[in-house]
């Protein structure tokens, strides 16, 4: 389902939504109770209105009461900070994801997802007095992780939008993948714990932080470090990023993928890192295109 952006034509562009609006309803009430097993919801645009609140909270409570599994919302408003209560405590949702552009305060502090195993956030947008707080500890991984007991995938996506959970604590997540890449909001002082004991396969992609703590990845097999440091930024020594513990923490793993900003910048801390390693080379690939002449 989706509401895009319509040529002016010759119907006057809200009657071409009430209609959609109708539509939606209709086929809604079609399904006479019978249960959804995927719904997804695109509304909102760069170009567009803001998305009709009323309507589409109806619609997504209208899945859930018939018992969606998959639920896939991108909505483009950064107006809005609530989702419908029901969201957060669907006992049938199996896959979740949430995007895109959306400014969200808070979980409600009684969320409970028993069955979720796939979760990807998707540019979530925040103000910037309040993305630290939206992703503190107590909120995101206290309330939201702590929800999950079933959490197997977590995917957390923000590409330039501001906000990066510092806390990531969940005992189920055996994938997790955290892209990151606005060095302007980025926060250089915090401390970053990644707290999943059953992690199996990690992709980091962001910029590296004043310290890493508590990094307990002891079942890591697969990880993949993509670590920028920012040529900008001026550092007292005490503050400068410092990845030592994330590359003590990712030791042990079967493979082990870095970029070459990464790879460059912690040439120096592989040796205390990988103790057992005594020659390490560095290989950069790169992809040609071959190009046909006419």
């Amino acid at each position: 389902m989706g509401i895009h952006d319509q040529k002016e034509g010759k119907q006057d562009r809200d009657d071409i939504q009430e209609s959609f609006r109708s539509f939606v309803d209709r086929t809604l009430a079609l399904q006479g109770g019978a249960p959804i097993n995927k719904c997804s919801l695109k509304c909102g645009n760069e170009h567009d209105d803001e998305p009709d609140d009323v309507h589409v909270d109806r619609w997504i409570s209208n899945a859930l009461e018939l018992g969606v599994s998959e639920l896939h919302l991108c909505l483009s408003s950064v107006t809005r900070h609530l989702f419908p209560s029901n969201i957060f405590s669907s006992t049938t949702l199996v896959k979740l994801t949430l995007g895109t552009k959306l400014s969200i305060h808070s979980f409600p502090s009684d969320t409970s997802l028993p069955a979720l195993k796939v979760l990807f956030l998707d540019s979530i947008w925040c103000d910037i007095e309040e993305f630290s707080v939206w992703f503190e500890r107590e909120n995101f991984s206290n309330v939201l992780l702590a929800g999950c007991p079933a959490l197997e995938d977590l995917t957390i996506d923000q590409k330039s939008f501001p906000g990066l959970p510092n806390v990531v604590s969940s005992k189920t997540i055996k994938r997790l993948s955290i892209v990151y890449i606005r060095a302007n909001d980025a926060d250089w002082f915090r401390t970053v714990a990644l707290d999943t004991p059953k992690l199996l396969t990690l992709f980091y992609s962001t910029y590296a932080r004043h310290r890493y703590r508590h990094c307990n990845l002891d079942s890591l097999v697969k990880a993949t470090l993509d670590l920028h440091f920012s040529e900008n930024e001026i550092f007292d020594e005490a503050f400068e990023p410092n990845v030592t513990d994330l590359m003590i923490a990712v030791r042990n793993v079967k493979m082990l993928h870095l970029t070459f900003s990464a790879t460059e910048m912690n040439m120096s801390l592989m040796k205390s890192a990988f103790p057992g390693v005594t020659k390490l080379t560095c290989c950069v690939s790169y992809s040609v295109k071959e190009v046909k002449s006419s």
